[in-house]
């Protein structure tokens, strides 16, 4: 929690101008991903269990890509307000 609240002011930060609840809420996508996503669940057990290994790409590019269609959805909402 603080390091989310901390990046708000951080100018390189992907939550900077954001609110607290907007920059939970995009995080919150990325995290849900990894815990929900049944094909992503998938791979990452066969990965810990000696199948096929994911590199970081890999693993963070479904999560970080659904981050970022919250960010551009709520870019969007606030040019429309």
């Amino acid at each position: 929690m603080n390091s989310i609240e901390e990046s708000l002011n951080i100018t390189s930060s992907s939550n900077y101008g954001l609110t607290l609840a907007e920059a939970l809420g995009a995080e919150g996508t990325h995290e849900a991903v990894h815990a929900s996503d049944e094909e992503e669940i998938h791979k990452d057990l066969a990965d810990a269990n000696g199948g096929t290994h994911r590199t970081e790409k890999e693993f963070e590019e479904k999560p970080r890509k659904v981050e970022q269609q919250f960010r551009d959805e709520l870019a969007q909402i606030k040019e429309n307000e």
